[in-house]
Formats: structure tokens, C-alpha cells, sequence
């Protein structure tokens, strides 16, 4: 009888979410959603997308990505290349590391393919379409000197200070991942691979081979 009551009140408390983020859509459709709605400075809106799909989100990323997820710190990264350090001082063989980081990374994320990895990543439905109005038609304007530029169409960036926006670069650089390990290019800790420690858009590319480091890198 407990496990009933229960169950009934999850479900009732899912529709109550459901329904928020359907009002939510709605009202962004027609464009009376503003920033006035706001929690510690960012919008309703976009904490209640970014909490619907956060799972989602966490069961496609990369394992070595330890950044921008709730409960993982960024220090796992440097743990994980400190067992990789001292890995190959046990079985003497050498150890070749590669820092990347990429420059202005949220501004270089373009909004065609950003929404493909969404969709390819589980996002659907009502989630995938808030994202693709968020992202359409954008324009811009340069003020120099108090002047005003014409009106200029974005086709890529993030949002900077959004709620989503790591989650979304997350998503956007998780294929480049995805394919380092599927290349078999990196090194391991016994069967496990461990070639790309990642904190966000500072990628740590580890292997035994300056080589295959070499091909990693281009």
C-alpha cells in the first residue's frame, strides 16, 4: 500500500514538472519569456530544460570528461593522469603527454551541428525544439564609439553565463572523444582506456607512443 502512495506521488510530481516545462515552452513560442524570471541570475526557463535532460546528458558523455557535471570534481582528471604517471614507472616503459586547450572554445561551437549532437545524444521532443528556437535567427551588433553596427546574423557561440552552455559543450566536443578511444589511440591502465582526461575544453591527450600522440594531436 506504501509503494502505492508513493508511486502515485512521483507520478504526480513528473506531471507537475512535464507541465511547468510545457508552460515554459509556450510562453517562449510566443515571446514574453524574459530574464525577470530568475534564480541566482538565470532563467527559469533554462534551469528547467537543463534539469529535465541532465541525465540524459551524463549517460552519453564521455567518462573521461570530468568537468561541467554535477558530483565529479575537475581534480579526477588529475588523478587519472597521476595512475597513468605511475602506471609506467611500474612496467618502465615511457609516457608522452599533449595539453590542448581551445581558445575561445563556446565561441567556435556552430548551432547546425550542435543540434545534431543534441538530437543524436537522446534529446528529443519538446527539449530538442526549445533549443532550436534559442538558437534560430540570433543577430548581433557592434557598439564602437557609440555607434551601432548593421544587424549581424550568428550562425555559431554559445551563450556565455547560460545554465546549458556547458552541458551543451559537453556534448559538442563528446564525439571528438568518443573517436580518440575508438582509434585505439592512448594509453591504458591495465584493460581500461585512460588516453584523454578532459576538464571541459582542456583536453590531456596520454600515450605510450610519440606517434600515435602525433596523429592524436592533428
Amino acid at each position: 500500500m506504501a509503494g502505492d502512495i508513493n508511486a502515485s506521488i512521483m507520478k504526480e510530481n513528473m506531471n507537475r514538472r512535464d507541465k511547468l516545462f510545457l508552460a515554459f515552452m509556450h510562453e517562449f513560442e510566443l515571446h514574453i519569456q524574459t530574464p525577470i524570471f530568475t534564480i541566482a541570475g538565470n532563467t527559469c526557463l533554462e534551469l528547467t530544460a537543463y534539469y529535465k535532460k541532465d541525465e540524459t546528458i551524463k549517460k552519453v558523455q564521455s567518462p573521461l570528461q570530468r568537468s561541467f557535471t554535477s558530483v565529479i570534481s575537475g581534480l579526477y582528471a588529475a588523478l587519472i593522469l597521476n595512475e597513468l604517471i605511475a602506471e609506467v614507472q611500474d612496467l618502465h616503459i615511457p609516457l608522452y603527454v599533449a595539453f590542448l586547450d581551445a581558445q575561445k572554445a563556446f565561441d567556435l561551437v556552430w548551432h547546425s551541428s550542435l543540434l545534431r549532437k543534441f538530437h543524436q545524444s537522446g534529446i528529443e521532443s519538446d527539449s530538442w525544439l526549445m533549443f532550436k528556437e534559442w538558437y534560430k535567427e540570433l543577430t548581433s551588433r557592434i557598439k564602437w564609439e557609440s555607434e551601432l553596427s548593421k544587424i549581424l546574423s550568428e550562425h555559431q557561440e554559445l551563450r556565455h553565463d547560460g545554465v546549458t552552455s556547458p552541458a551543451a559543450y559537453k556534448l559538442f566536443i563528446n564525439h571528438m572523444l568518443d573517436h580518440i578511444e575508438t582509434q585505439d589511440l592512448g594509453s591504458y591502465i591495465g584493460p581500461i582506456y585512460y588516453g584523454t582526461p578532459t576538464v571541459a575544453d582542456d583536453v590531456c591527450l596520454v600515450s605510450n607512443n610519440p606517434e600515435y600522440l602525433q596523429v592524436t594531436c592533428q
